[in-house]
């Protein structure tokens, strides 16, 4: 039986679980602002890709890898499974 709080490198009770709104905004931020760039740079119409970018990051997210953190030694990856 896997316990899913440990840490899956230091193996310490130490591992915290990425809310799905940090995951949202964790897979949009980069594309997102490059769309904002592009707005000012090409042409105003590009504004038009930012929520599609978003809709498309959440279905992403709702399939999302789990990933977490641990406050131990900082790793940062998939939970153990």
């Amino acid at each position: 039986m896997t316990d899913y709080s440990v840490c899956p490198k230091c193996q310490q009770p130490s591992w915290k679980e990425m809310p799905f709104a940090r995951y949202v905004i964790f897979l949009s931020a980069l594309p997102v602002l490059v769309a904002l760039c592009l707005t000012f740079i090409i042409d105003p119409l590009l504004i038009l890709f930012v929520p599609i970018v978003l809709l498309l990051n959440m279905r992403a997210a709702k399939k999302r890898i789990r990933l977490g953190r641990c406050q131990t030694c900082f790793y940062t990856g998939p939970r153990a499974s």
